[in-house]
């Protein structure tokens, strides 16, 4: 029996001497192996210095080994080992464009026995090095966002943020983003804090596959002030990707501060979405009929603004006189001004009610305009009758030009929404609704919202309670966390009748 065992312990160490490939093609050998050679080996995830191989469990087998080589006779190998039954590992310190094979094998849970054939070498190349991020910028601060964006590196999977309040990243928090997108919003910063920030390319597993760039610092302002005016822009029958592709400035705007990508008008056609926002409630209006066939009682955002102590004014483009109630001027049209169909409150429209070109300019560099604020372009500057390119311009040089230079603005204290009435017909009714305020940093709104949303924001900067259905509407300051003051107690007050 001696003999057996030694003459069996002999023929294993004859066939531990040879190579893998003798092993693979001998038939006999692997009698001397209770287990079969793992099957399927891939790799995958492979990048300058390292790669994934993952093969098919083999049953009972407690470990692996892989056998890792620059040379297809596996000289000169390298071994790594699995932990435990793990049918995956990462493999490491490779070198950077550069052809490998790789085997595997079954062995015991000490490592000091092999249970099965070396599997067949797949071969595989390790990428070239990738390049570090550069240009790391901190732009568009506000007291607890920021916007941070960097040169993109090519074909580059994925980036990684580092960001911390301490030189030495100790603490550091980190953001991903996909490679396609070299910025990113970070939320939750302090205000009046300085941090620094580094970026790197990774793996769609978190390999990095880059250095960290040099770090930068910024610091971020205080707090922004809360938000007591909106002024409010209202472009035509434009929808979301009409609006995005045809307004670049509008929509370079939208990508700066915020917008919502599922904002749906009410209805069509135009008049029925003017008055929901005007009353929170269409009022039963399917149609664009003049204010002398069409006379509305009911409250306004603008009468709630003014009875609770607040400022309200429209600005009419090419109306030729307060709160004119027929098509005339210059392609101005009363179904896109709301105020003028509420016989209720004719006296605060005959007042307050304006011509854009005699008020606009002076009201932005006084620092006066509204607590609430509705632009009406005319039916040219709207989209409406004119290019999308036309209303880009108009809203770019005749309204944001002068908003950036009001007080209002520099204050932090206005808040400018520019949406459409309605779409096209082809996109649900979804049009570009965008906020436009220093708190805002790139912010992308998902969540659904409604022109009623847009009229429960009126009331939620006016510190007045929602009218009707704006009441219940999904809340626009809440989606785009506009620092408001409370509103909780406006909004819990009874509604103030209609009429």
């Amino acid at each position: 029996m001696l003999t057996a065992i030694r003459r069996s312990a002999a023929i294993g160490a004859v066939f531990l001497c040879l190579s893998p490939a003798i092993l693979a093609s001998s038939a006999s050998a692997s009698s001397a192996f209770p287990l079969k050679a793992p099957a399927g080996l891939v790799v995958s995830d492979s990048v300058a210095t390292s790669a994934f191989a993952s093969w098919s469990a083999v049953p009972k087998a407690p470990r692996y080994r892989l056998q890792i080589s620059t040379s297809k006779t596996m000289a000169g190998a390298v071994y790594q080992r699995t932990v435990g039954g793990e049918t995956r590992l990462l493999m490491s310190d490779l070198r950077p464009s550069t052809t490998y094979y790789v085997k595997v094998r079954a062995i015991t849970s000490g490592g000091d026995k092999n249970l099965s054939l070396y599997s067949g070498a797949v071969a595989f190349k390790t990428r070239a090095p990738y390049a570090t991020p550069t240009s790391l910028r901190a732009t568009q601060l506000a007291a607890t966002s920021g916007l941070l964006a960097w040169s993109s590196v090519p074909d580059a999977p994925r980036y990684r943020l580092q960001i911390s309040t301490d030189k030495t990243m100790a603490d550091a928090v980190y953001h991903r983003t996909d490679g396609k997108t070299a910025n990113l919003v970070v939320p939750g910063l302090l205000p009046l804090t300085t941090y620094y920030a580094k970026v790197r390319t990774i793996t769609d597993a978190g390999q990095g596959l880059s250095d960290y760039s040099p770090p930068i610092t910024f610091k971020t302002p205080a707090k922004v002030p809360d938000v007591t005016k909106v002024l409010i822009v209202v472009e035509e029958n434009s929808s979301l990707d009409q609006m995005r592709s045809g307004m670049p400035y509008t929509y370079s705007l939208a990508q700066k501060y915020g917008y919502a990508t599922n904002f749906t008008a009410l209805r069509h056609p135009s008049r029925p979405n003017y008055i929901g926002l005007a009353a929170g409630d269409m009022l039963g209006v399917t149609d664009n009929k003049l204010p002398k066939d069409s006379k509305l009682s009911s409250t306004t955002i603008f009468g709630q603004a003014i009875a609770g102590g607040k400022t309200a004014k429209t600005y009419a483009d090419g109306m030729p006189s307060n709160c004119y109630l027929s098509n005339g001027g210059t392609k101005y049209v009363p179904r896109h001004n709301p105020w003028v169909y509420f016989t209720n409150e004719r006296a605060l429209c005959q007042k307050y009610d304006v011509p854009f070109a005699k008020n606009f300019v002076a009201d932005a560099a006084n620092g006066t305009l509204p607590n609430v604020g509705l632009v009406i372009p005319n039916n040219c500057n709207n989209a409406h009758d004119c290019s999308l390119k036309v209303a880009d311009a108009w809203f770019r040089d005749q309204v944001m030009a002068k908003v950036f230079e009001s007080p209002d603005w520099k204050s932090g204290r206005l808040a400018v929404v520019l949406t459409a009435d309605e779409d096209n017909k082809k996109q649900g009714n979804r049009v570009l609704t965008s906020v436009i305020h220093p708190s805002q940093a790139g912010k992308v709104v998902t969540a659904p919202l409604t022109t009623y949303s847009l009229s429960r924001l009126v009331a939620e900067v006016t510190q007045t309670p929602a009218l009707k259905n704006a009441v219940k509407a999904p809340s626009m300051s809440s989606a785009f966390g506009l620092p408001l003051k409370s509103t909780s107690d406006a909004l819990s007050r009874a509604r103030i009748p209609a009429g």
